[in-house]
Formats: structure tokens, C-alpha cells, sequence
């Protein structure tokens, strides 16, 4: 118990030093750049809201959006691998009131996600309306069936207004990699499941 306490002590005050180092990094990128701006919505009525709004566009999107048909858990943490708790909101003394659906633009049980679909589709066409016409769009996501799903969603893609790049310095469109420690049921898939993620990079059409 006393070698726990002590290595309890030294991690927590590693996180407190790391901590503090990335607040003044923070701090001073900011005084370079300005003040950020976060906005706490879908992405699909990103442009009613300020800069947008104003008019102003993006030049650079980066993000990884719901992977679908994987079970990928946001807003509960799940203990040892199995039973989900909403502990998160416990602590934040604050209500949830959403199921996974919510967060992942459909349920992973319909095999056809179509309103995994529909709702992406929305939500890019949204984010390309924000961006300027040379922009560029990076994403990582993964598919419960990569065969199936990732040409429904370079579809979705180019119907949003992107077209797909070759990474630079490749013969290769597309990057993937294996994700470390994805839990078994995702293994047993195979490498055409949630094991692997790939990086799509876009240009607005």
C-alpha cells in the first residue's frame, strides 16, 4: 500500500508539472493568435454561430468523426472492459439525458447505418459551407465493414463538395494503421473491423 501511495503521489505530481507547462504554452500561444473560440454543438449548425456567422471560413478542418457500425462509448465510461457507468456526470454533477444514438449519428445495431449516413451527410455539408474554396479537410475514422461502408462514405464526401487527395510523396490516397489495444470483440472482426483506422484527406471541390 505504501509503494502505491508513493507512486499515486509522483504520477499526480507529474500531471500537475505537464499541467502547468501546457497552460503556458497555451497562454502563449494565445496572446500570438487571439482568443479561441469553442463552440458546444453538432457540427451541423456550425455555421450559425460566430466567426461563421460573420462570414468568416476555415482553411484547415481536422477531426474524427463517429465510426460506424463500432461500439465506441462517449458519453459513459465502461469498467473493466464490461459494465457502463455514467460516472462522468456524476461528477460533473450534471444530467445526461442522451442515449449512444446521440453521439454517434445512429444506432450501431442497424446494419445498413443509414441514419449513421444521413446524418454525416448533413453534418460535411455543413462544415464545407464554413470552409474556403481551397481548404483543406483530414479526418480519421474506422468502419465496422471498411468494404462497405468507406465507399458510402467517400460518397458522402464528394456529395458535400470534397474531392479526395493523394497523400504527398505516395503513390497512396489514403494512410491506415492499427489501433493499439481495441478490445477483443473488435479483433474478432478481423483487420476489415474497427482494428484499423485510415486518414482521409480532402480538398473542397
Amino acid at each position: 500500500m505504501e509503494e502505491f501511495r508513493r507512486r499515486l503521489l509522483d504520477r499526480t505530481m507529474e500531471m500537475l508539472q505537464a499541467n502547468a507547462a501546457l497552460f503556458d504554452l497555451a497562454s502563449e500561444q494565445q496572446r500570438a493568435a487571439g482568443q479561441p473560440t469553442l463552440i458546444h454543438q453538432s457540427a451541423e449548425w456550425i455555421g450559425t454561430f460566430d466567426p461563421f456567422k460573420s462570414g468568416a471560413r476555415a482553411n484547415l478542418v481536422v477531426t474524427s468523426p463517429p465510426y460506424p457500425g463500432i461500439h465506441i462509448l462517449y458519453h459513459r465510461w465502461q469498467v473493466d472492459g464490461r459494465k457502463e457507468t455514467p460516472a462522468p456526470y456524476w461528477i460533473a454533477n450534471c444530467l445526461d439525458g442522451q442515449g449512444a444514438s446521440y453521439y454517434t449519428f445512429g444506432d450501431r445495431q442497424f446494419k445498413e447505418n443509414d441514419t449513421y449516413f444521413e446524418g454525416s451527410l448533413r453534418t460535411l455539408e455543413a462544415i464545407r459551407a464554413v470552409m474556403h474554396d481551397d481548404a483543406t479537410f483530414v479526418q480519421m475514422i474506422a468502419f465496422a465493414d471498411s468494404k462497405r461502408q468507406l465507399p458510402r462514405y467517400l460518397a458522402n464526401m464528394e456529395e458535400a463538395g470534397f474531392r479526395e487527395l493523394r497523400i504527398e510523396g505516395t503513390n497512396h490516397r489514403r494512410i491506415w494503421r492499427f489501433v493499439p489495444r481495441r478490445s477483443w470483440h473488435a479483433d474478432y472482426h478481423g483487420h476489415a473491423g474497427g482494428t484499423r483506422e485510415v486518414v482521409l484527406v480532402h480538398k473542397c471541390a
